[in-house]
């Protein structure tokens, strides 16, 4: 009995450090899901005039926290429970303002309104493109995707308001506002 009980607690110790080890990789490097690397996390600084006076201000991605700057001062934090990815700053509506997109990890697909086909909200991180402008006196959310698949491993905002993404497969593809939501620009057109 003595040695199957060794054992026992040779497999718990092993398992337990197994555990604390994915805990540790998780909160330094990114999530883990299914053994796959999914996120890599930055800290990013950018200026952009959101409020139209002339003066930037700074947004900062921290530790996985967003918030944004005025004049020194935090006026601004993004939700405790997102882990932020990125960020980017410009005219994505094409309204002629600067607006945010933030690339954000949270817990379920869906905000409190679900689409009547889902019946629950998957409790797993899943990776989510956040839309903001700014509206009397800060940033308001005017677009929350829901999970992204596939994911985006690279992005960025072009000139002329286009979203370029790199998904984690390799594919290179092309985004725009479109009334409501981005649409892909750069897919073929299907023959209706």
């Amino acid at each position: 009995m003595t040695g199957r009980n060794n054992d026992t607690m040779r497999r718990r110790a092993v398992f337990g450090a197994a555990a604390l080890l994915l805990c540790v990789c998780t909160a330094v490097c990114g999530l883990v899901h299914d053994g796959a690397f999914l996120a890599r996390w930055q800290n990013v600084r950018i200026s952009c005039d959101l409020d139209g006076d002339g003066a930037p201000e700074r947004i900062a991605v921290e530790d996985r926290a967003v918030c944004i700057e005025q004049e020194g001062q935090t006026i601004w934090t993004g939700d405790a429970a997102w882990l932020v990815e990125s960020a980017l700053c410009g005219d994505v509506d094409g309204d002629g303002q600067n607006e945010l997109a933030f690339l954000v990890w949270k817990r379920g697909s869906y905000g409190p309104s679900r689409p009547f086909w889902a019946e629950g909200d998957d409790p797993l991180y899943s990776q989510h493109i956040f839309l903001f402008r700014w509206e009397r006196g800060g940033p308001k959310p005017f677009w929350m995707s829901s999970a992204l698949r596939p994911q985006v491993a690279a992005w960025s905002l072009e000139a002329d308001g286009t979203l370029a993404i790199l998904t984690k497969e390799g594919e290179d593809t092309r985004w725009r506002w479109v009334t409501w939501g981005l649409e892909r620009v750069d897919a073929p057109r299907l023959p209706y």
